[in-house]
């Protein structure tokens, strides 16, 4: 993929689009739709690509690419009001039973900063506190979800062990997935994932988790009644959630790329609330959850891959936290989870990395 076709996608996908720009890219280049749509495809934006587009002239795109992408951005909102079921039903278990508890995520952002059709999830995500774990599971099972994993070549749920179940909580921060079957043609299963922690450490100062859920946000969809994490604490989860897939080598082998969407979720959510966040709370908020590299981290990403993230704010947070940081080795380095000690190193261009297939193979 040329510069041409690496801009035209990220002035497309940006918050605000200058609609002219993006017509003189198209109308005065070859573009190579094929290779533009195999990326948004595998990047899990193409859904965001259709709106957006839509909104410019979708008469633009090749047919291909309108058609693929109109698809994507249908079968994500049939898909996402699935979920959306399956969060009411679980919000009402919770809300009924005294488990304070938050969505995270897509979960969230799905029903607040994008339209329906923009976005996919893959799972339901849940915040609990360590001791409501077997209640909530409970409650699930109730629901007919059971822990395991689908093999969608099988179209099957493996269910896992005991030992396994223990492990996951043991080393992850998590429980092992719970997972039900769908009859729907655009959704195979519905996952739901409860975390206890913010990041991968399954000893996580319980304390903050249980300030961050006294401190949710109750969000009313209709008929039912579901919470979310404050704004703070909602951008510092997405921070937290980038860098694990961004930074731990394990995870970057398995995903070979590095997720765009994900950096998307932090970039639209800061700008959808963007009159609304005071950055001296923020700051406070960062200090609080020792979140100080994630935020960093997360920032330095999107103002190098989007132009338009360049507000006073966020450059002035990124001066403060950079004094105290080794910005390099945050930046630039991938890391063992159980020893940090372990690490590779990349050299290149941080908006280049976004466009990396097998991402690892630039780490040295």
């Amino acid at each position: 993929m040329n510069n041409i076709e690496k801009n035209l996608i990220i002035e497309i996908l940006k918050y605000k689009t200058d609609n002219k720009k993006i017509e003189d890219i198209i109308k005065n280049n070859k573009i190579n739709w094929m290779k533009i749509l195999g990326f948004i495809s595998y990047h899990r934006v193409a859904g965001l690509f259709y709106e957006k587009m839509n909104m410019i002239n979708i008469r633009l795109l090749d047919y291909p690419v309108f058609f693929s992408t109109y698809m994507t951005n249908q079968a994500q909102k049939v898909r996402n009001e699935i979920q959306l079921n399956e969060i009411k039903k679980i919000a009402n278990q919770f809300n009924s039973n005294n488990i304070k508890y938050i969505f995270l995520k897509g979960t969230i952002l799905n029903q607040t900063v994008f339209k329906p059709g923009a976005r996919a999830s893959n799972d339901i995500d849940i915040l609990i506190k360590k001791d409501s774990i077997n209640e909530a599971t409970n409650l699930l099972e109730k629901l007919g979800f059971v822990q395991g994993k689908y093999d969608y070549k099988k179209n099957i749920i493996k269910t896992c062990s005991e030992e396994e179940k223990n492990q996951s909580i043991i080393l992850r921060g998590e429980t092992y997935p719970f997972i039900k079957k769908s009859d729907n043609i655009a959704i195979k299963t519905i996952d739901v994932d409860l975390n206890f922690s913010l990041d991968w450490n399954p000893e996580y100062n319980q304390v903050l988790i249980s300030n961050i859920l006294n401190n949710r946000k109750k969000i009313n969809l209709n008929d039912a009644q579901i919470y979310s994490a404050n704004i703070y604490d909602n951008l510092i989860e997405l921070c937290i959630h980038l860098y694990k897939d961004m930074a731990l080598i394990d995870i970057v082998k398995k995903r070979k790329v590095f997720d765009l969407y994900k950096l998307i979720d932090i970039y639209y959510f800061v700008n959808y609330y963007f009159e609304e966040i005071n950055f001296e709370t923020l700051k406070l908020k960062i200090n609080e959850l020792h979140a100080e590299k994630y935020i960093y981290f997360a920032f330095k990403y999107l103002t190098s891959i989007f132009d338009d993230f360049n507000f006073d704010s966020i450059i002035k947070l990124i001066n403060i936290l950079e004094k105290n940081l080794c910005s390099d080795k945050i930046l630039n380095s991938v890391f063992d989870q159980y020893n940090e000690n372990v690490s590779l190193y990349s050299k290149l261009d941080l908006k280049e990395r976004i466009f990396k297939y097998e991402v690892i193979d630039v780490y040295k």
